[in-house]
């Protein structure tokens, strides 16, 4: 027998041949529809009943069930829609209520304080940040599929993380972090283990970060670009082809942002007016990986 909670709240039941809505609406095709179309018009399920345990012919136990009905009994919790085992002694009737109970109403989710803890951290700033620059198109969505999370619905919030997940990078203690916050701001679990999930796509059998970290451009420029070295090389670069010297700048910028084609262009025209020796191109490329410069710039780099 499978149950369903009607719109109402009430105990589950057999879907009905023929059901009004409290707006008027009668429907006579339930049966028919999904679990998803189901739970749109307000039936919830299906409903699993906790089981009694379960004796043979001779008295022998062959399923221990779910509670024993000496000590427990089960109980329909209207406000949240499933059912709940209490000890014998304890009064159902605030379960019936509608109503949530003083404990539960303490825990529930709080989503403002988890915003303003979480998604107004520096760290996820840049992570979105970042992403946007690689992908603007998904990074654009997660604030929508955040909102739908919100109200219960998990499916882009689950695609749109995995997606950003994968092409900006994020330490695992972050996502540590977000997951304790989350924990401690009794977001539902559906939410929480979405996030948890990321930790396998980040870290190996180790535990270990799997995924580079954030490029540090900054250093880079303070280290490489306004060096005595590359000042001289793109100044005597400037001698032979000012053009080309002055795209510099703008190039390696696009560079910074995701975009090889003008880098590529200029760098490798660079080189063929203006001589690099080689244990500066080393010293270049060797910051470049110390600061986790993404590798297709490297690449361009180390010819």
């Amino acid at each position: 027998m499978i149950l369903y909670s009607p719109p109402n709240g009430g105990h589950p039941q057999e879907l009905p041949n023929r059901w009004r809505f409290d707006d008027g609406t009668v429907r006579t095709d339930l049966k028919l529809l999904s679990n998803s179309e189901l739970s749109q018009l307000g039936w919830i399920g299906p409903i699993k009943q906790p089981k009694f345990p379960q004796y043979d012919g001779d008295g022998n136990l062959v399923d221990e069930g779910d509670f024993d009905p000496k000590t427990h009994k089960v109980v329909w919790y209207r406000a949240k829609r499933q059912y709940v085992i209490l000890e014998n002694h304890i009064d159902e009737s605030i379960y019936d209520s509608g109503e949530l109970i003083p404990e539960d109403i303490a825990k529930l989710p709080d989503w403002d304080n988890f915003e303003t803890i979480v998604l107004q951290s520096k760290e996820i700033k840049e992570f979105i940040s970042y992403a946007a620059i690689q992908n603007s198109l998904v990074a654009a969505t997660f604030p929508a599929a955040f909102f739908e999370a919100k109200t219960g619905k998990y499916n882009s919030f689950h695609i749109v993380w995995n997606e950003l997940i994968k092409i900006s990078p994020v330490d695992s203690i972050v996502i540590q972090s977000i997951i304790g916050v989350a924990k401690s701001c009794h977001l539902p679990e559906e939410f929480i283990k979405i996030i948890e999930d990321t930790l396998a796509l980040i870290q190996d059998e180790d535990g270990n970060d799997t995924l580079a970290k954030m490029p540090d451009w900054d250093t880079f420029e303070g280290l490489v670009l306004q060096s005595a070295e590359m000042i001289e090389f793109i100044t005597f670069a400037a001698t032979k082809n000012p053009l080309v010297a002055s795209a510099f700048p703008a190039a390696f910028y696009e560079a910074k942002n995701g975009k090889y084609g003008s880098f590529r262009t200029v760098w490798n025209e660079l080189i063929k007016i203006s001589p690099v020796d080689a244990n500066v191109s080393a010293s270049i490329i060797a910051v470049a990986k110390s600061c986790n410069l993404p590798q297709d710039f490297i690449s361009i780099v180390e010819g």
